[in-house]
């Protein structure tokens, strides 16, 4: 007897981050190619939720996506991962990047979290929650046959965290968007 509410604002951003980013590492780092996908999948939106995922995502590449393109090699992108857990059940996920520091060689899995209140909080409160634990714990298991040179030179995770907050001016917000990314 469940009924689904609707969709909230966060879930709703995320997934366009995560649509838009999928494209942008699968297709050597094209930013034209991801802001392409972003607006199929706003289409429908109201106008200031488009604005706020248009411009999250172009914070987004300003501050990271701008970086990996020379810093990093795309090993996976929203791989699918299966995790057992202790208990006996299977909990599946995600992974949103898995990467190859070109520099030090060094395999991370990469997580994607956006905010509209706190870049800091939000990034310290990842660092405690046990998604990047289990998405690390998928990763070994997905990978440890196939691919056990990416276990051996894994040393965690890392996460993205982008911030958008729209513009007040005297009280009244002016649907515009502004933010950083860490």
């Amino acid at each position: 007897g469940w009924k689904e509410k609707g969709i909230s604002q966060p879930l709703i951003l995320g997934s366009v981050m995560h649509e838009a980013q999928e494209v942008f590492y699968k297709e050597n780092f094209d930013y034209n190619k991801c802001m392409d996908r972003a607006l199929e999948v706003v289409t429908d939106l109201e106008p200031t939720l488009t604005n706020k995922a248009m411009s999250g995502l172009h914070i987004w590449h300003q501050y990271i996506g701008k970086y990996e393109r020379d810093k990093v090699d795309v090993l996976a992108v929203e791989k699918p991962i299966e995790i057992k857990l202790l208990n006996g059940f299977i909990a599946t996920g995600r992974l949103d990047r898995l990467l190859r520091d070109k520099e030090t060689g060094e395999i991370f899995v990469s997580d994607l979290k956006t905010t509209g209140w706190s870049l800091e909080a939000t990034l310290r409160n990842y660092t405690y929650h046990p998604q990047p634990r289990l998405y690390y714990q998928g990763f070994v298991e997905s990978f440890k046959d196939s691919n056990p040179e990416w276990i051996e030179n894994c040393y965690g995770w890392r996460t993205d965290g982008v911030l958008t907050k729209e513009r007040v001016s005297r009280g009244v917000k002016t649907g515009e968007f502004y933010g950083s990314a860490e």
